[in-house]
């Protein structure tokens, strides 16, 4: 496997485990909308630990509660490694499940869109292909642009 296909199949796993994330901690936390979800350090709660789905920590994916001492949002992050012929590719995604005020759960978030998770190397070749020649229009067009600038000042 190469580079890019490790790639690829890191961003696809990381987005597919994200998904399935999202659903099991709305499920807990559906409940709790009002309520002090985080301690101050913004850790989770123990009594709200002990429900959680567990986190997998292995070396091909680890998942971890994202703490937010500023407390904004309940968030968990997840990482995701697949080796390839020249080492590793990995992708991180971050999967927010809610609002919060000072602790207090304020909202629950929608799962985000953009979480695809069926890219291929190919596409990606292609989208490469695609950005060079757009860039190379835009870097033209910009040289021309030379004496006069992007914008008047």
């Amino acid at each position: 496997m190469g580079m890019l296909e490790a790639k690829v199949e890191a961003v696809n796993k990381a987005n597919e485990y994200a998904a399935k994330l999202h659903t099991q901690l709305t499920g807990v936390f559906n409940d709790l909308v009002g309520k002090k979800v985080l301690k101050a350090d913004g850790i989770v709660l123990e009594k709200y630990k002990k429900v959680m789905p567990e986190l997998p920590n292995t070396p091909g994916l680890r998942v971890y509660a994202r703490p937010d001492k500023a407390r904004y949002s309940l968030a968990w992050n997840v990482n995701v490694y697949v080796f390839h012929d020249r080492g590793s590719s990995y992708h991180e995604t971050t999967v927010y499940v809610g609002s919060l005020k000072d602790g207090v759960l304020t909202e629950l978030t929608p799962f985000g869109e953009g979480y695809r998770t069926d890219y291929t190397a190919e596409e990606v070749r292609k989208l490469r292909e695609t950005y060079k020649e757009a860039k190379k229009a835009s870097d033209e067009a910009y040289s021309k642009l030379y004496y006069f600038g992007e914008y008047d000042r």
